[in-house]
């Protein structure tokens, strides 16, 4: 185990989470932008903005994660932009 893991640090189940809201809410913009597309009436743009954010934040999660604290710079932009979503 790394040192900078602790046995009290749920890095299993924050990875499962992370992985499964990055997918649902990928699928749910995909589908939002696919129903955009097919419908020719105006819509409101808040539900794709909600969900773009929402995965991006589940993405940069993942990435803060894997990194670890000895990341680096880029790591650390990354972090600091998926929490500024």
């Amino acid at each position: 185990m790394p040192d900078w893991l602790g046995i009290h640090e749920p890095v299993l189940v924050n990875t499962i989470g992370h992985c499964a809201g990055a997918m649902i809410f990928g699928m749910l913009l995909y589908f939002l932008v696919v129903n955009r597309r097919r419908a020719r009436e105006e819509r409101s743009r808040l539900p794709v903005v909600a969900a773009a954010l929402a995965m991006l934040w589940n993405l940069g999660s993942l990435i803060a994660m894997a990194t670890g604290p000895t990341g680096g710079m880029a790591a650390d932009v990354i972090v600091a932009a998926s929490f500024s979503v």
